[in-house]
């Protein structure tokens, strides 16, 4: 059964997997690192090519001009221009949905820093209260609906006072393929989580015509991509979408440290599995300078991965506007605490 039937016989259980799209956005970077780490770069172009590319204007989406000079950073002007920025989306591409109204239901900042050696993951909330050009304030992930990548990166850049130009947009449906396709993934649980992983992966075994399998211990196990995607999705015990935020996060990690210890014959069938629903803007060839480097310092940025939300709840709060829930932060506040996690920690 090809994989666009199952997608149409299981529409209910698709609507599910906003959750899960996280660990398909960190994918595109994982497989970067991966086949940098594992000594493959030489063939990195080639792989890339493997994704859609789809241009936008740059000259038009509301970039900070003179960014170094508003921000209070430790980095040279040099070395803040080393700063890699890219926004990453995923989006729920379903067919029903027609071609222009999906939303960018997860948005995360993707910053490489040469000189800190670090990795930032910044995940931005789809229900944050912005301002979208053209169309007044709503939710953040609405940008996308309105104006695809361009006016969302707009959005972007206007809201929190960044230069972004380049994205990648993911189609997230392939998430349990992918960490099958990478023998699971080990991660440590306990009674709640075990149940609620045993519960809700028959949707995705459903989902990925599998055999249903039961997490039978707690502690430290190996999770298919099945119990992956329902580990991911809860939010039903402990602090909520907090605790839902770490799992992923130590979800992330693991991918990462598994997938940078792979041969080139195995990335290689990774990325044949993951670029399928990639469309993006980056020019691979822009950042092969960086590689001798990164190959040199690998195990510094693996261990330097941060991974963090902006805007949180220190200065964001929950409010009904009109009778429809949004994430309001203090957009002051929201916009130094991005450019401290970005240029700064």
């Amino acid at each position: 059964m090809s994989r666009r039937v199952r997608k149409n016989i299981d529409k209910k259980n698709k609507k599910k997997n906003i959750s899960a799209r996280i660990i398909k956005i960190t994918f595109i970077l994982i497989i970067i690192v991966g086949l940098i780490a594992g000594g493959a770069y030489f063939c990195i172009n080639k792989i890339m090519g493997k994704m859609k590319g789809e241009a936008i204007e740059k000259t038009d989406l509301n970039k900070e001009t003179d960014l170094y000079e508003k921000i209070a950073t430790n980095l040279t002007e040099k070395e803040f221009d080393k700063v890699i920025t890219i926004v990453v989306f995923g989006v729920d591409a379903r067919l029903e949905l027609g071609p222009n109204s999906s939303r960018s239901d997860t948005i995360m900042i993707a910053s490489v820093n040469p000189t800190t050696k670090s990795i930032k993951l910044v995940s931005i909330p789809r229900d944050t209260y912005v301002s979208i050009p053209g169309y007044g304030s709503s939710k953040i992930n609405h940008a996308y609906s309105y104006g695809r990548e361009a006016l969302a990166v707009k959005t972007i850049n206007s809201n929190f006072g960044l230069a972004i130009d380049e994205y990648v947009t993911i189609d997230f449906e392939e998430v349990i393929y992918i960490v099958n396709e990478i023998k699971g993934v080990e991660i440590q649980i306990n009674e709640q989580e075990r149940q609620f992983i045993n519960k809700w992966s028959k949707e995705s075994y459903k989902l990925s015509g599998g055999t249903y399998k039961e997490v039978k211990t707690t502690g430290l196990v190996t999770l298919s991509g099945e119990q992956t995607l329902a580990y991911m999705r809860n939010r039903d015990s402990g602090r909520g979408d907090f605790d839902r935020a770490e799992r992923q996060r130590k979800v992330v990690t693991e991918i990462v440290n598994k997938v940078s210890k792979m041969s080139l014959v195995q990335i290689i069938k990774l990325t044949d599995v993951l670029f399928k629903g990639v469309t993006t803007n980056i020019n691979i060839n822009d950042y092969f300078s960086y590689i001798p480097a990164f190959l040199k310092e690998k195990s510094t940025y693996l261990q330097n991965i941060i991974s963090v939300q902006v805007p949180n709840s220190e200065y964001a709060s929950d409010k009904y506007i009109s009778g429809i829930y949004y994430f309001v932060p203090d957009k002051t506040k929201m916009k130094q605490d991005m450019y401290n996690v970005l240029y700064n920690k």
